[in-house]
């Protein structure tokens, strides 16, 4: 592929047509001249002006670097040789920005070129990518002048891989870092989290089967209490029949159950707190639950609210920067230069008639001159009324900012806030709690609340049930006591079903606490698909780990099967370029296993950059760089541009040097930008 010319409105470059010869091209410009603009004009026509960059500290992106100094917008046209046909390049500025319209065609016929759009039209003629063309074939003073290190490693790199964005070194450490995220071997990455989070998800499976199979065993042991209760009540009844008559007996069995039954409330009762205390626990345990739910919701609404502000901010500021372009365009004034030469021509026939006292026909003509001045006048103010720029918009693009920061910070004091709410709420749970017994524990506190109901509940029972024994009474007509045998008796009966009815209590009791504890582990199908997912997301975490370890070793062979390939070819030319360059002051190159260059002077002694002086230097690594260039594959010779490439030569060495390039011009075409 060879250029042939170039025109465009692109730094300092102010629509001049600038051609080139097929071979060697050596045009000699002063500093300041622009180029470097020149350079990147030609880049930038091949691929592309990237709009996405942004200012930096260093320097500044090549949309606001390279606006037209004439005022023009953007835009260029690049003519090259291709495959033995003129291709004619477009790029202009249009809705998407500076250089993003696009146009391809062949200069005889004007047919499209079909096969060229904006994004791969560079690496389509050159066949090699952006950062290798300006890494090999792209070479300027400023890189030459770059530390002797980065411009080693950016070399070493394209003669690694092709390709500065994927070389091996950067791969290996991009894979090195996948690795360690996944398992740095010392208990952090994801491996790990996932293994310890599996951990946890079968702990409090665990704890569930333990938990189900002592309710089982518990209320298997509850089942034989109550039949053991079931038996002492009936023992209970036929004692008590067997030693009393009908009436006697239904009078005593009704009073005893009375004293029975008062007794059993008068227990419940005094076992129960204050109902204002009971009142306080259940008020303060509900605002606990509803604390909970509160701050769940705050939290877990926060960062979609977060992500939200964050799109509306950006939203505004395109919007902020998109009416500032609008409010500029209007701001220009608009000046009616038509408006302007017909109030001067009017001014001019005004002032001859004045002069000349030109007989205009009829009465009027004394008024003429002044008729034809207050036209021009009016046409010169009408020429300027356009000039007069409108008013501003007025958006409040801040205000609407303060808004939506006003509502995040909202959001964060309302999460804070139930934050703060569940601490207290929790807190004062606790405090109550412990008025009725002494509790460490938010699932003991609630148990609290429990047992104090079931108490309650057990507490109504009775004295419905001693309602029922008063009315019982109340029809019984009295008879005669039963004798102190059988009262002694019945006691005894009496004594063995009230501890089997506490024992039915206790593990009553029991197999609640378990449940309540179950409940707060959660939802049992819920844990058991929590850790196939954490299964299977192990079990993939581990593939890809060894995809990666597989992957390290593959880059490694390979990156050593490369170096052994492109390493006695790259040193060879090398070797002829540095050879001729430095009249055989320095006749050997060699590379060592990392790719980097040194060079040997007479002696046979190899001396690395830094043991070089700056020109011997920069002839090493532009020998360097000129032989990565010859290795590069492509269907035709990339053109070799040079921008200052002689800057710290003398005039000898820069001698061999164009002799070199005339050489090289040969067989592809060389353009050398120099200021001597």
């Amino acid at each position: 592929m060879k250029l042939i010319s170039i025109q465009g409105h692109f730094g300092c470059i102010a629509g001049e047509k600038i051609t080139f010869d097929g071979g060697f091209c050596r045009r000699v410009l002063p500093n300041g001249w622009g180029k470097s603009t020149l350079c990147a004009f030609i880049r930038v026509m091949l691929y592309g002006l990237n709009t996405r960059s942004r200012d930096t500290a260093a320097a500044l992106a090549d949309k606001n670097r390279y606006i037209p100094l004439d005022g023009q917008a953007m835009g260029g046209r690049l003519t090259l040789n291709y495959q033995g046909r003129n291709i004619v390049i477009l790029r202009t500025t249009g809705r998407g920005g500076p250089m993003q319209e696009f146009e391809a065609f062949y200069e005889d016929t004007g047919e499209d070129c079909g096969f060229l759009n904006a994004k791969n039209c560079g690496e389509t003629l050159l066949g090699v990518s952006e950062e290798v063309f300006r890494s090999s074939a792209f070479i300027d003073g400023e890189e030459m002048m770059r530390p002797s290190g980065e411009l080693a490693d950016m070399i070493v790199s394209l003669a690694q891989t092709g390709d500065m964005s994927l070389r091996g070194n950067a791969a290996l450490r991009r894979l090195e870092r996948w690795r360690l995220d996944f398992n740095s071997g010392t208990g952090s990455g994801e491996i790990p989290r996932l293994e310890a989070e599996l951990k946890r998800v079968e702990g409090l499976l665990d704890e569930a089967a333990h938990i189900e199979a002592d309710i089982a065993a518990l209320e298997a042991d509850n089942a034989k209490i109550d039949g053991k209760v079931a038996r002492l009540e009936a023992a209970y009844e036929e004692v008590y029949r067997q030693n009393a008559g009908e009436k006697a007996d239904e009078q005593n069995r009704l009073t005893i159950l009375r004293r029975e039954s008062e007794r059993r409330i008068k227990g419940l009762r005094d076992a129960l707190p204050p109902d204002e205390v009971f009142e306080k626990v259940s008020d303060a345990l509900f605002s606990y639950e509803g604390a909970v739910r509160l701050e769940r919701e705050k939290r877990e609404s926060l960062p979609g609210a977060i992500e939200e502000t964050r799109k509306q901010l950006a939203a505004l500021d395109r919007s902020e920067h998109e009416a500032e372009i609008e409010n500029n365009r209007r701001q220009r004034p608009r000046i009616s230069w038509a408006l302007i030469v017909i109030g001067l021509l009017l001014a001019c026939a005004a002032a001859g008639s004045a002069v000349f006292q030109t007989d205009w026909g009829g009465g009027f003509s004394k008024y003429i001159p002044f008729v034809l001045s207050g036209l021009a006048v009016l046409s010169i103010f009408f020429a300027f009324l356009g000039s007069v720029p409108g008013a501003e918009p007025q958006d409040d693009y801040d205000g609407e900012r303060e808004a939506l920061r006003a509502r995040l910070e909202e959001m964060e004091q309302e999460q804070q806030m139930a934050a703060t709410v569940l601490r207290e709420a929790y807190e004062a749970l606790l405090k109550s709690a412990n008025e009725i017994r002494a509790v460490q524990t938010i699932e003991e506190a609630a148990d609290v609340v429990r047992d104090t109901r079931s108490d309650l509940q057990a507490l109504r029972r009775e004295q419905d049930r001693l309602q029922d024994i008063m009315m019982q009474i109340q029809k019984v007509i009295p008879g005669d006591s039963v004798n102190e045998e059988s009262r002694v008796r019945l006691e005894e009966k009496r004594g063995a079903l009230r501890a089997a009815q506490k024992e039915q209590q206790v593990g009553l009791q029991n197999v609640a606490r378990l449940q309540g504890r179950m409940q707060s582990l959660g939802n049992r199908q819920a844990l058991v698909r929590e850790r196939i997912r954490l299964q299977n997301e192990v079990e993939r975490a581990y593939a890809r780990s060894d995809d990666i370890k597989t992957a390290l070793k593959i880059v490694r062979e390979e990156q050593a099967a490369m170096s052994a390939r492109l390493s006695p070819t790259i040193a060879r030319l090398a070797t002829e370029f540095l050879e001729a360059m430095t009249g055989g002051e320095l006749s050997e190159v060699q590379i060592d296993d990392g790719l980097t260059p040194r060079a040997a002077g007479g002696d046979g002694r190899l001396l690395g950059a830094l043991q070089l002086s700056s020109g011997m230097r920069d002839q090493m690594y532009l020998s360097f760089r000129l032989a990565v260039c010859e290795t590069l594959p492509a269907d035709e010779p990339i053109p070799l541009i040079l921008d200052d490439p002689f800057i710290t030569f003398d005039s000898s060495r820069m001698a061999r040097g164009e002799k070199l390039l005339h050489e090289l011009s040969k067989h592809r075409q060389v353009i050398l930008l120099t200021n001597k």
